[in-house]
């Protein structure tokens, strides 16, 4: 049995054991130690079994142990670790052991099975410590933390900490770790939808744009966590490890040395150009392969949930310009309503000429003559992932709902109809020339087809006819109705009119001045005609009835 002997500088160990902002740190510190001996495999156990009193927490691996003079001049004597002269090892500061005392235990022991046998250091406190030899050991060290039991549910929530402490600070250790003979490290990798891995000698750089939540930053030196959870950009993970990075002396803290500096500019250069070329090779992948059969509910959630993130990490690397410095904006990122590809960078050429975008969820008649006409025209929802993505290109973009805010009347096809509808045109344009109006032409087209935004109304004004007009521009103008210069255009489809159109074959100048009248009416159903224009009207109309009589 040894004696007891004082540890060096007693004082600064009592400043180094209060440094953790996490007194169960330690299990990193000692997994750390671990891996730095060359364990493959580290049991972290919770054991409570034989006592009521004490609970005791065991780290065991099967790294190289310790021999007494390691023990005497490296174990028990503070910033004296092993890692001194190499490095690359964690523990290069000879501090982490001593965060077993941060929970302050009512002894640690520690067996270890060096290369001149087998020894065990108990500490009473942490000042002292006892040292004798054992008949046998296991390879390797392990690490015996005696805590005194604080209530009947200390040891369950004991337990939940460390399994907690684990995920956090030992998810990627190079060795197997496990916790109450379970592992809970798990491969280098993020479990999103596109994610990147960038490596040199020195340094692995994954980054990612998470499923749900802000993101996060974390630093790992051989697996093993440094700082979690301290994000850097919002809507980002980025994960590096590198043997190039070191902490300072307060542990929970990084050197931002020039190595440092440079790793992190390393990240942010995979971030803005690696990934944003993943994200938007991932997209456009997506715009082309929807589900083949939209009946199959499953497919069609995975699909949506999959869109949902594409387009969501997409309008972030829109939003800081990487997509053009990438020329990820080439890619396909949507689609139009007749199938054709459309990338980024066509959608900022139509922005440039027009300030403008065309969009619809469907394909219609109108979004096949736009096409026809060679105007850009996105196919999706307003308030959908593809209209933030487009909105995100220029905030002061204005994106022009096609069946929302455009319309276009069809020609009358039947040339039985158009016969008809003439005579009814010819009177109403004589009648408002009469008035003292101006008209190009008075022209009745269907305004009452699937996805029209002109159902219901009764005339719009046009530049000529059949042009795709903005429907807040051609609707509302009946004041103008005897001063426009331009296409007087009227629904065909509209009941009253319909009827007026079988009138006029018989009598055109009465048909003529009721279908002004309708017009004048339409934008006020409870509006009056003024009774000297009503009278002017039926006048002038009653005149040119006269005379085509008398003829």
């Amino acid at each position: 049995m040894g004696t007891a002997k004082p540890l060096q500088v007693a004082e600064v160990l009592r400043t180094a054991i209060t440094q953790y902002s996490d007194p169960l740190a330690f299990i990193r510190e000692l997994v750390q130690n671990a891996v730095d001996a060359g364990a493959l495999t580290v049991d972290v156990e919770v054991d409570s079994a034989g006592t009521e009193h004490l609970v005791e927490i065991r780290v065991r691996d099967d790294g190289a142990g310790m021999t007494r003079r390691t023990i005497e001049q490296r174990l028990t004597r503070l910033f004296a670790s092993s890692g001194d002269d190499d490095p690359s090892r964690i523990g290069w500061f000879g501090i982490g052991f001593w965060s077993v005392f941060a929970l302050s235990p009512v002894a640690v022991m520690v067996d270890t099975l060096g290369t001149d046998g087998a020894w065990r250091v108990v500490f009473e406190t942490p000042d002292h410590y006892t040292l004798r030899e054992l008949d046998t050991q296991r390879p390797g060290t392990c690490v015996r933390v005696v805590l005194a039991r604080q209530g009947s549910k200390h040891v369950e929530a004991l337990t939940t900490r460390i399994s907690e402490a684990l995920e956090i600070w030992c998810c990627f250790a190079g060795a197997t770790v496990n916790f109450q003979g379970k592992a809970v490290n798990r491969p280098f990798s993020f479990d999103t939808t596109v994610s990147v891995l960038g490596t040199d000698a020195h340094t692995q750089i994954l980054a990612a744009h998470p499923r749900a939540g802000t993101g996060h930053f974390a630093l790992y030196r051989e697996g093993l966590t440094l700082l979690h959870d301290n994000p850097r950009h919002e809507g980002i993970m980025v994960a590096i490890s590198s043997s190039r990075i070191h902490h300072t002396l307060a542990r929970d803290q990084m050197l931002c040395d020039v190595a440092y500096e440079q790793i992190i500019a390393l990240a942010d250069r995979v971030v803005r150009r690696r990934l944003c070329e993943e994200v938007f090779a991932a997209l456009e992948s997506h715009v082309w392969h929807p589900p083949k059969d939209p009946e199959d509910s499953e497919a069609m959630a995975a699909w949506e949930t999959s869109r949902d993130y594409l387009y969501r990490a997409a309008t972030w690397h829109v939003r800081r310009g990487h997509d053009r410095q990438t020329g990820s904006d080439e890619r396909a990122a949507f689609r139009s309503p007749a199938g054709l590809a459309i990338g980024l960078s066509a959608c900022r050429r139509a922005l440039s000429r027009r300030g403008a975008i065309y969009f619809a969820d469907r394909r219609s008649h109108l979004t096949d003559a736009l096409e026809d006409q060679g105007q850009l025209v996105i196919k999706l929802a307003a308030g959908s992932p593809e209209h933030t993505l487009l909105g995100a290109l220029d905030d002061r973009a204005h994106l022009i709902s096609v069946h929302d805010e455009l319309c276009m009347p069809k020609p009358v096809e039947s040339r039985e109809l158009k016969q008809q509808t003439r005579r009814l045109e010819m009177a109403i344009a004589q009648l408002i020339v009469d008035a003292g109006g101006e008209l190009t032409s008075v022209v009745l087209g269907h305004f009452d087809y699937p996805d029209s935004a002109l159902t219901g109304e009764v005339f719009i004004i046009q530049q000529h006819f059949g042009d795709i007009t903005r429907k807040q521009d051609a609707l509302g103008r009946v004041e103008e109705l005897f001063e426009c210069t331009q296409t007087l255009v009227l629904n065909l489809d509209h009941p009253g009119l319909r009827a007026l159109t079988d009138l006029a074959q018989h009598e055109p100048e009465y048909a003529a001045y009721q279908a002004i009248k309708l017009m004048l009416l339409s934008a006020n159903s409870t509006a009056r005609i003024p009774p000297e224009r009503d009278a002017n009207l039926a006048q002038l109309a009653v005149t040119r009835r006269w005379n085509r009589i008398n003829r």
